[in-house]
């Protein structure tokens, strides 16, 4: 009986340990813990927007082998960053 109520006392004591270590949980309102009635959390002001992360699914851009070192990729970059 003593072994039991220790454990069932031990155990009462690790939930609410744990409770209270979760902030998201000390935010809910309504059970009467510390930090309850602090309100909403904040959102994003974009969390609402229709167009959101859109840019996340565009295919990348294939790159083509060029055997012409002035037509390369490598070459067209150099040339816009040092000579323009």
């Amino acid at each position: 009986m003593q072994a039991r109520e220790l454990e069932e006392q031990r155990k009462a004591e690790q939930q609410e340990r744990m409770l209270r270590a979760n902030p998201l949980l000390l935010n809910q309102g309504g059970s009467g813990q510390e930090g309850g009635d602090t309100g909403p959390l904040k959102r994003r002001w974009d969390d609402e927007v229709v167009f959101k992360n859109q840019a996340k699914n565009l295919p990348a851009p294939k790159k083509h082998f060029i055997n012409d070192p002035v037509r390369s990729e490598f070459h067209k970059k150099f040339l816009q960053r040092y000579i323009d």
